[in-house]
């Protein structure tokens, strides 16, 4: 956020505060931001006109196009703060298996690691993220007792 925030046009909330780690009192990361004047989309998109979803639509759009105009290349992953400074970073998904499936499908047998495609330095190329990725579910399908054939 604070790479958007500092290299883009886009509206980002002030960040109160975050922690990366799962080693605090709500076992997982958080980021805690700053609430923003309005309603949440999802309380009133029922009742949005055409033309209004076309406006939004338009806007989220045009936030992709800026996005997508700093290239990385040779570099798919994450950004992380390093020493104040935004440095490369693992991939993050949200379909990556998380501290609590560890400890409820895994029984603490493996780790985030093991289950998730997240080198520190990213990956070299998009194709090079998606092979890891299914490295990663086929090393779950064989190692899960509930997968097995």
């Amino acid at each position: 956020m604070t790479w958007v925030r500092q290299n883009t046009t886009i509206p980002i909330p002030t960040i109160i505060r975050y922690d990366p780690t799962d080693d605090i009192i709500i076992g997982h990361e958080f980021t805690l931001l700053v609430k923003v004047p309005g309603k949440s989309i999802d309380q009133i998109y029922h009742t949005l006109s055409i033309e209004l979803w076309s406006k939004i639509v338009n806007q989220l759009t045009d936030y992709l196009i800026e996005l997508h105009a700093h290239p990385w290349d040779g570099y798919v992953g994450g950004l992380t703060l390093a020493n104040g400074k935004i440095t490369p970073g693992p991939p993050i998904d949200e379909n990556f298996w998380q501290v609590p499936d560890l400890e409820k499908y895994w029984a603490g047998s493996e780790s985030m690691e093991m289950l998730n495609p997240i080198p520190l330095q990213g990956f070299p190329s998009f194709v090079a993220f998606i092979v890891a990725c299914l490295d990663r579910c086929i090393y779950a399908i064989e190692k899960h007792p509930s997968l097995e054939s």
